[in-house]
């Protein structure tokens, strides 16, 4: 199968869902990811070249956690930082459309579409948009994953209801390790420790009969 994650920072893809790739990967998926914004500069007060520093520092640690990660190839936008809300619906559905075609995913993976980053909220709604019901539609698997510090942090009627639950017991000790190359996205007091990741998994874990999981919401199933 052909898998497409849509993340709107690198990182996202891990911290979301680095043990299923790693499943889809053992099983001999091709997984692909495509990164909306470079991860860096919202909420910075840095000058021209710290920020620019931290872009290619953050693509570098990409790069290193793709191949680690197994992933077939990695996409990169260069929307900026929190500042998705900047550009239309329209213009961030054509991108999604854009490696829709060239993928044709079997099963797609994205985040949660109330989270409470605004990148995140609106890379979900681009994807739910371009992948509406279609008789050309080839993916027939879509699903939202959560991001610690950020989808449990949602507010309103709807909030992430997990039911499907991937085990990825034997794969939680190499996502830890994966998870530390984005260093500087550990937050030893805001809910994104390593102890934060592994109580996680094993909470999801504990509602699906694993020792570990990765919790996802269904969007649409179909066979």
């Amino acid at each position: 199968m052909k898998i497409l994650i849509y993340a709107a920072h690198p990182d996202d893809e891990t911290f979301g869902c680095a043990g299923t790739i790693l499943n889809h990967v053992k099983k001999k998926d091709k997984v692909y990811v495509v990164f909306f914004t470079n991860g860096e500069g919202a909420r910075k007060n840095l000058s021209e070249k710290s920020l620019k520093k931290k872009i290619l520092n953050r693509k570098k640690q990409s790069i290193i956690v793709s191949k680690k990660l197994g992933i077939k190839k990695a996409f990169y936008e260069n929307f900026e930082d929190n500042e998705l809300d900047r550009n239309s619906l329209l213009t961030l559905v054509r991108v999604t459309e854009k490696y829709k075609k060239i993928i044709k995913p079997d099963v797609v993976y994205t985040h949660f579409f109330n989270d409470l980053n605004i990148d995140h909220k609106l890379v979900s709604k681009a994807v739910i948009t371009a992948f509406r019901p279609s008789t050309r539609e080839n993916c027939k698997q879509i699903f939202f994953y959560e991001i610690l510090s950020n989808t449990n942090l949602s507010v309103g009627k709807h909030l992430f209801t997990p039911n499907y639950f991937v085990d990825i017991s034997k794969f939680m000790k190499k996502k830890l390790s994966i998870c530390k190359i984005y260093k500087d996205e550990i937050k030893k007091k805001q809910g994104r420790s390593l102890k934060d990741i592994k109580n996680l998994a094993e909470y999801r874990g504990s509602q699906s009969n694993f020792k570990f999981a990765e919790a996802f919401q269904v969007h649409k199933i179909f066979h």
